[in-house]
Order: C-alpha cells, then sequence, then structure tokens
C-alpha cells in the first residue's frame, strides 16, 4: 500500500497514481502512515506501557513515562516505529520544531493528558522527550492504546505576532486618515493654519509609512510552509515520473528554505526533484541520495500570489520508497 502525508496551511491538490493512495488531514498537519491501530488526523498511536517508569526502548508501536502519576512525568520514552515497525521519528522531530518548544496531547476514549515538549534526544530505535507542566482530565491505564498528537508552538506564537502586526497596522491606518483630516481643515485657515496644516501633512505621510511598515511585519511573520511524506509501505519503488504535488500561493512569497530527505530506501540509492512555479522550472533536477539529506536555506525562489507551485520526484536509482520534503519562506 502506498501512502502521501501532506502538511500545509490549506488543502494541497495531489495528482494520485493508479495505485491506491490515502491522504489524512489534522489541524493544519497531516499524519504519518498508520500504525497496528491507525493513526487518524495529525496522531500517532501508541500503547502505554505502565509497566516500567525506566527511561528506555519501550519497544515497536509503545510509549512510557517517568512517573506513575501521568500528569507528574518529566520525561517520556517512545519507540521511534509504530508497531508495524514503520519509523516516524523524523516525523515526530519535524512537528515539535527546531529548537524544540512544543506541546503533545495524549487521548483515548476516556481520558486526555497534555504536556510541553521543551527538549528531545534521538537514541535512534528510541526517542526521550523533556516533559513540563502536565495537565491530565481523565485516567490513563496500562496498555491503553492512544493517539498522540504533536505540535510546534512557535507556530502559533507567529500567528499571534501577526494578528497583533495587523492590529497595529490598522491603528496606524486611522491615525493616518485623522491626520489628514485636521491637513484639509487646516488648509482653509489663515497663514499660520496653512503652516500647522503642513506639520499635520508630514504627520500623516509619517503615520501612512507607520502602516506600510506594520502591513509588511505582518506579512513577514506570517511564514508559509509546504511540506508532504511519501510511503510505499509495501517497498515498493516510488514511481519513475513522479507523484507532483500543487498548491496555490495565497500572496506572493519567497521561498527560501528547502529540506528534502530519503528515508525509505538502500544505501546509495536516490531520487531527483524539481521545483516548478507556474509549470516552469525554478530548482533542480537535483539529486538526493539516502542517508544525505538535502538542507539549503539560502534559496530565493520569488512566487506571486496566485501562482501554482509544484515539486515532482522523479528519476529514482534503486528502489527508495520512502521521501521527506519540506518548503518554507515569507
Amino acid at each position: 500500500m502506498s501512502s502521501v502525508i501532506v502538511k500545509g496551511g490549506s488543502p494541497f491538490t495531489v495528482r494520485r497514481p493508479a495505485k491506491a493512495t490515502r491522504i489524512s488531514q489534522g489541524s493544519k498537519a497531516l499524519s504519518p502512515p498508520a500504525g497496528a491501530t491507525g493513526a487518524t488526523g495529525g496522531a500517532f498511536s501508541f500503547e502505554y506501557d505502565a509497566s516500567s517508569l525506566a527511561m528506555t526502548d519501550p519497544t515497536d508501536g509503545k510509549f512510557r513515562l517517568n512517573n506513575a502519576t501521568p500528569e507528574s512525568a518529566t520525561a517520556l520514552a517512545i519507540s521511534a516505529a509504530l508497531a508495524d515497525a514503520t519509523g516516524v521519528s523524523a516525523l515526530i522531530a519535524a512537528q515539535l520544531g527546531t529548537p524544540v518548544d512544543g506541546r503533545l496531547m495524549v487521548t483515548t476514549s476516556g481520558c486526555r493528558l497534555e504536556f510541553e515538549v521543551t527538549a528531545l534526544a534521538d537514541n535512534g530505535d528510541w526517542l526521550q522527550l523533556t516533559l513540563a507542566n502536565g495537565l491530565i482530565a481523565g485516567a490513563l491505564s496500562d496498555e491503553d492504546v492512544c493517539e498522540l498528537v504533536f505540535t510546534d508552538t512557535k507556530a502559533s506564537a507567529a500567528a499571534a505576532a501577526a494578528v497583533a502586526a495587523q492590529a497595529a497596522a490598522e491603528t496606524a491606518q486611522g491615525a493616518a486618515e485623522t491626520a489628514q483630516a485636521a491637513s484639509e481643515a487646516a488648509q482653509t485657515g489663515a497663514e499660520t493654519a496653512e503652516t500647522n496644516a503642513e506639520t499635520a501633512q508630514a504627520a500623516a505621510e509619517a503615520a501612512q509609512t507607520g502602516a506600510e511598515a506594520a502591513q509588511s511585519a505582518a506579512e513577514a511573520a506570517s511564514l508559509i510552509e509546504y511540506s508532504a511524506f511519501w510511503l510505499n509501505e509495501d517497498g515498493s519503488v516510488i514511481a519513475e515520473g513522479g507523484w507532483p504535488i500543487t498548491r496555490r500561493a495565497t500572496r506572493a512569497i519567497t521561498v527560501a528554505n528547502l529540506f528534502a530527505e530519503v528515508t525509505h530506501a538502500g544505501a546509495g540509492e536516490s531520487l531527483d526533484i524539481e521545483v516548478f512555479v507556474d509549470g516552469l522550472s525554478v530548482y533542480g533536477p537535483t539529486t538526493v541520495t539516502y542517508g544525505t539529506p538535502l538542507d539549503l536555506d539560502a534559496l530565493s525562489i520569488d512566487v506571486d500570489a496566485g501562482s501554482l507551485i509544484g515539486v515532482d520526484l522523479k528519476d529514482a536509482s534503486g528502489t527508495p520508497w520512502g521521501f521527506w520534503l519540506q518548503m518554507s519562506g515569507n
């Protein structure tokens, strides 16, 4: 079975191969491939292991806490793989962000448990998360099958900054309009009033400049991110010719960052990627080899509002069957 997992601000248009493809979307973050019990939305399915408090490998598809009172835990050990051995450590790390400043929500049919996540250590077969400020509603029991959702609080902070900057822009615009009205009234007065009018006009222009600067800050604070994860769970090679995805830009942006990694393949195997804007190639094709991720932070790809951004995977070398891609810009 083949899976495509896509994450971003608004839905992608995905052109699927004839082979069955699964797409699942949560709160602006899309899930990895389902585990043994099935992950839904942006969640990973793991079994709670209360038989030990040791921060060691809990084995595939399981997690444990370092305190018998779940909400008092300060650390969590979680397998790097789901119960069906599908690796998810890279996806968990990506959802928590870099540097780590995130939240973890654990839910069952009768429990909701939340933590702040302040650090992540990758121990190969398992991950250790540093936790703080636990809250719980209900009860969590040994062997409960739980849905775990990881989020990056920096994204929420950026959105709040954008809202605040927009409010500042509107306030400054109102000040500009008031100052302009004062300028027009002063023009009807005496020579002294004329001087005052000129002063008010200057104030209006300064306020307008402030409004424009605040508007620019609002847009700059709104990071736009495109990401996708391809995985053929049966180990078959990602089809030659690629699985292109497209996304229409909601405003003009400059794509600066691109991260691409062959996540499932044999040694030396690779895929080529190529980025398009409105059907025209703007980057690549370039080869991404298993074990050597492509991590760029100095691109300058201009995308006009309404333009379509597309990515092709093609020209596979060997039998790579998993691939992670992330682009972002302001």
